[in-house]
């Protein structure tokens, strides 16, 4: 349970209150938590990061996660979870500025994916490339990486979804419509489930009433 998660990452800082990590773990989890109001709408379908109202996140939680970035800072020695927070504190900068870094991403993305390397944060990097360098870099940085990753990423419902997003943005519906098919399969979380079937459905619409070009 969210709450739970909440009480035992403040145990562990107070367990070992010198440890970096802990407190990137304690951050993580906080910020995560703080979002959660806002991940379904009235309809009960999945909201995603970018488009989530921030006045609905939780500004304790927020703050909090602040302290203990500040604590692992000053330890001077960087690590996974610090990472994640860091990224996930960038985002929630949204809700103070109306603006969301995507630079500072980018290149948090890269650190991470450097020193803890995975699918997840593969997949996350070249969403991100997408936000910076435009949808055609950030399909080909997943491209690459799914190339890489082999049979291994075959049912990875994140990149599924990411790679049917991105070329949904690049106009290529037909080929958007399948992903979002494939990601739908994979999928077992009714909000998200619902959201992506809507995406899918959108695609289907607009490639329906495409202009017939080079056809007879």
């Amino acid at each position: 349970m969210p709450s739970e998660a909440l009480h035992l990452a403040e145990v562990l800082t107070t367990l070992v209150p010198g440890d970096p990590e802990a407190r990137g773990l304690a951050a993580l989890i906080e910020l995560s938590a703080a979002r959660a109001p806002a991940r379904v709408d009235a309809g009960g379908r999945f909201v995603p990061l970018a488009g989530q109202d921030p006045l609905l996140w939780n500004p304790h939680l927020i703050s909090r996660a602040h302290e203990h970035l500040r604590a692992a800072h000053a330890r001077g020695q960087l690590g996974r979870f610090q990472l994640e927070a860091a990224i996930q504190a960038v985002h929630c900068a949204r809700g103070r500025d109306g603006t969301t870094d995507w630079p500072a991403l980018l290149t948090l993305h890269r650190i991470l994916h450097a020193i803890a390397p995975s699918l997840g944060s593969g997949v996350a990097l070249a969403a991100v490339t997408a936000e910076v360098d435009g949808p055609a870099a950030g399909l080909a940085t997943l491209d690459a990486l799914l190339a890489e990753a082999g049979q291994h990423a075959r049912r990875f419902q994140p990149a599924k979804a990411t790679r049917a997003h991105l070329l949904d943005r690049l106009g290529r519906k037909q080929e958007a419509v399948a992903a979002y098919e494939s990601a739908i399969s994979l999928t077992h979380d009714t909000a998200e489930r619902q959201y992506l079937e809507h995406r899918r459905d959108r695609a289907s619409r607009q490639d329906q009433h495409s202009p017939l070009e080079g056809r007879p």
